[in-house]
């Protein structure tokens, strides 16, 4: 079949042909978790049963949607404690997990003032100093000690064992640390489905602030002003990007390339921070921008 040119039928106009198939494409993306909104992504979301929480944002709830498969387990893998954790609140921004690397120790206080108390931990299976010797058997579940001198009325032993599978998820929220609170909520989530064999301890995260200061060095041919005003956007945007999150470095050669992507800026020359802030599970750095100075550089 041949179909004729028709005065009933135009044809489109270019612009016309992309916008259509622009909105076919965006429509087309909703289907998608990443791309996806209300109410769209509540449907997506009911599909891997993972509703929205009340007062819960697209942002977060799509988080929470793309980690769903890792409730399909028990909270063992760190993936699944952090879609459970997640799911506790919807306050809740992030969390992180620890698994600590923890030594039996043994520790003598003694009441005479001539010995010093002694904490030796037992990196191995043995412990020997001056005043007792010690043996661990995990076997048998059991902590020898031999003393190398007579205990005083009033002198303690205290045996520390850690437990193996002790796990610690360090929760942030939007306002910062975690509230006893909502540290609870996790507790109570978790109960069900935590391994039986892991000790959980939910801990609020750290808050550590900084400030961001330095040199700005100008092009010889650039408007103070314009820098001035980008130069500040560009690093609030960098300091946002570390209000929700954990195990994230602050980096400053990251602070240095964000100033120098603003047209103008001939170099920078950073004040403070003067070292990495390393990334840490229960750390959320929180920045500010301090004093920012200018100056025209001669080497351009």
């Amino acid at each position: 079949m041949v179909f004729q040119k028709s005065s009933f039928f135009p044809p489109l106009e270019t612009s016309s042909v992309y916008a259509l198939q622009t909105k076919f494409n965006n429509a087309a993306k909703l289907n998608l978790v990443e791309y996806s909104r209300y109410p769209i992504l509540d449907f997506l979301g009911k599909q891997k049963n993972c509703e929205r929480l009340e007062g819960e944002g697209d942002e977060k709830y799509i988080n929470r949607i793309l980690l769903a498969p890792e409730g399909y387990s028990v909270a063992g893998p760190e993936l699944a404690y952090l879609y459970y954790i997640l799911s506790a609140d919807s306050t809740i921004v992030d969390a992180a997990i620890e698994v600590p690397d923890e030594n039996a120790s043994v520790v003598i206080a003694s009441v005479s003032e001539a010995i010093q108390p002694i904490e030796t931990e037992c990196i191995t299976n043995t412990i020997e100093n001056n005043l007792f010797s010690a043996s661990m058997d995990y076997e048998k579940e059991e902590i020898e000690i031999t003393l190398k001198e007579a205990l005083q009325a009033g002198d303690k032993i205290t045996v520390r064992i850690p437990h193996p599978y002790k796990v610690i998820p360090y929760v942030l929220t939007q306002t910062g640390e975690a509230s006893e609170e909502i540290l609870q909520k996790v507790s109570k989530t978790l109960e069900g489905v935590r391994p039986l064999t892991d000790y959980v301890i939910p801990k609020s995260a750290e808050i550590q602030n900084f400030e961001i200061s330095g040199t700005v060095y100008l092009k010889q041919n650039a408007e103070e002003t314009i820098v001035k005003k980008e130069v500040n956007e560009a690093l609030n945007a960098f300091l946002e990007s570390f209000k929700g999150s954990l195990k994230k470095a602050v980096v400053i050669n990251q602070i240095i390339k964000t100033v120098l992507s603003v047209d103008g800026v001939y170099d920078f020359k950073p004040s403070s921070p003067e070292t990495i802030l390393e990334a840490s599970p229960k750390i959320n750095y929180r920045g500010i921008i301090g004093e920012i100075t200018y100056e025209r550089t001669t080497n351009e």
